[in-house]
């Protein structure tokens, strides 16, 4: 579905937008792990990340008991936006978003945007409304409409945050992006056609291993799913699909 709002237009989504959950940063989604599928990890964007849309846009950096991490509006309403850089095929679940308010009257809420560069829209978009009353220092999370996974080419992520309030009464700290990776789709041909055709049970998970350059086959057209792999072998595999090992004294060619 396609979207073309900015501005002041997504506060007219607030009311139709996705249901809010209140919950604390969770321990099991801080893993610092960038590899494997199974865990989610998490981003996370300072307060200091996030960009004014517009110049006419005041702000500080404040507030409460974050002194100074924080940003609030000066001027009302203010909208403020920053990149999201995760490895290409993360998927995103949920975004959460930790701010302050000690305002009943004031309201914000956040946007997560996936854009089309090429084709100039907004391809996939989830927008949430901060949690009313004055809650103070809290985070709130929203999950996805859909899971998004991350398409770094010509389709860059993006967060959004709405603030209709002024310092010291209102004010964001931050985002936290929580995705885990995952494993490309498979493709239409096979790389090894005589051992692992497209019906194989192991074709997505060989075909991602070529495609990365982890593995070359046994010989033409063959993969050889069945053979043993050797210590060596091994080596090969692992190295290459972690980046092993690349020293910080290193020359860069």
């Amino acid at each position: 579905m396609r979207h073309r709002t900015c501005g002041m237009q997504l506060l007219a989504m607030v009311a139709t937008s996705a249901a809010i959950v209140s919950t604390p940063v969770r321990a099991a989604d801080n893993g610092v792990d960038t590899y494997g599928t199974a865990g989610n990890t998490a981003l996370w964007l300072p307060a200091a990340a996030f960009h004014p849309w517009e110049s006419a846009t005041t702000y500080i950096r404040c507030c409460n008991g974050l002194a100074a991490a924080g940003t609030a509006s000066t001027g009302g309403v203010g909208g403020f936006w920053a990149e999201v850089n995760l490895p290409a095929g993360a998927v995103v679940s949920r975004v959460e978003i930790h701010h302050y308010d000690n305002s009943a009257a004031n309201t914000g809420f956040s946007c997560f945007t996936r854009y089309n560069v090429d084709q100039g829209y907004t391809e996939d978009e989830t927008c949430a409304p901060f949690p009313a009353g004055t809650p103070g220092d809290t985070t709130f999370a929203f999950a996805l409409d859909a899971a998004i996974a991350t398409i770094n080419n010509r389709h860059p992520h993006v967060v959004h945050i709405v603030v209709d309030g002024n310092a010291p009464d209102y004010a964001f700290y931050g985002a936290r992006i929580v995705y885990r990776l995952g494993v490309s789709p498979a493709p239409a041909t096979a790389t090894f056609p005589s051992d692992v055709p497209t019906n194989h049970p192991f074709f997505r998970f060989v075909e991602a291993m070529a495609a990365s350059g982890i593995t070359g086959g046994c010989g033409p057209g063959r993969f050889c799913p069945d053979q043993a792999v050797t210590r060596g072998q091994m080596a090969v595999f692992l190295a290459t699909a972690l980046g092993l090992h690349f020293s910080d004294v290193a020359t860069i060619p």
